[in-house]
């Protein structure tokens, strides 16, 4: 999402997968054969918490969709090419697979992504990153979204 800059946030209300068949997968539980899901979501009531807690802690972030695939998206034609084939605001290696598996059992899921970088930054000057300052505040938010429960 061009709007969207380093530290902001996207809570993933829609999750998909970039590089998974979804024939196969769609069509295990919540799906079926009959009617396969294309995307996972995470719970309401969650999603309205954290934007709570989001909002009190002066961070910039949007409800959308959070796309996951194994692979890095780093140039221009990859970037359209995800917009095209998911919508993504983000891009990530796990929440929809985090999003599968609670949809799969029944438990609410909260896929939250801190963009760490804009899809066009080499990976190389990328590793180089200090997460630090991300964890603390991804552990911040983590408690306060938890006692808001």
């Amino acid at each position: 999402n061009t709007h969207l800059h380093i530290n902001d946030v996207v809570l993933g209300g829609t999750l998909r997968y970039l590089d998974t068949d979804m024939r196969l997968v769609g069509q295990w539980k919540p799906g079926t054969a009959d009617a396969p899901v294309e995307e996972f979501h995470s719970d309401d009531r969650l999603l309205e918490v954290a934007d709570e807690a989001l909002a009190n802690a002066g961070i910039t972030h949007i409800t959308g969709i959070i796309a996951s695939g194994n692979y890095f998206v780093d140039t221009p034609q990859k970037v359209e090419e995800v917009i095209r084939l998911t919508g993504a605001d983000a891009v990530e290696m796990e929440g929809a697979a985090v999003a599968q598996v609670a949809a799969r059992n029944n438990v609410p899921a909260l896929v939250i992504r801190a963009l760490s970088d804009n899809a066009d930054t080499d990976y190389e000057v990328f590793k180089e990153f200090d997460i630090s300052e991300y964890a603390d505040t991804a552990a911040r938010l983590a408690v306060d979204i938890v006692k808001r429960l």
